[in-house]
């Protein structure tokens, strides 16, 4: 026999970490999580303009939520994904963590902190 069938085999280097793929998908579903609650949100509000505004670019409650999304919401949420695709790459590179569902939700983190905090800054 060889020295090397009687040692004991090594785990592979790619069972090191989460799969990265359904890391990525926990991270698409914390996004998706905070898309559904802003047009919950929306959806809520009311739909009739108020009775003070005048004819030129009157908008209601809703409609100015939507352009806020459209204008302000979608750009955040598409550099804060980029964000956490960094994120997400250098924690699979660089650390040890076997679960898929905490490595997408700490990429996801440093991203959506900020956007809660925008969340919380514009509804007060």
């Amino acid at each position: 026999m060889r020295d090397a069938e009687r040692l004991p085999r090594r785990p592979s280097d790619r069972h090191k970490t989460g799969n990265p793929g359904l890391a990525f998908l926990v991270c698409v579903a914390w996004y998706g999580a905070v898309a559904s609650a802003f047009l919950w949100y929306v959806d809520r509000q009311p739909v009739a303009a108020s009775a003070a505004c005048d004819d030129s670019m009157c908008f209601s409650d809703r409609g100015g939520w939507l352009m806020f999304g459209l204008f302000v919401g979608a750009p955040t949420l598409l550099v804060s994904g980029l964000v956490s695709l960094l994120v997400l790459g250098i924690l699979a590179a660089k650390t040890e963590i076997k679960s898929a569902t905490i490595l997408g939700s700490l990429a996801a983190l440093p991203a959506l902190l900020p956007i809660a905090w925008l969340v919380a800054a514009v509804t007060q």
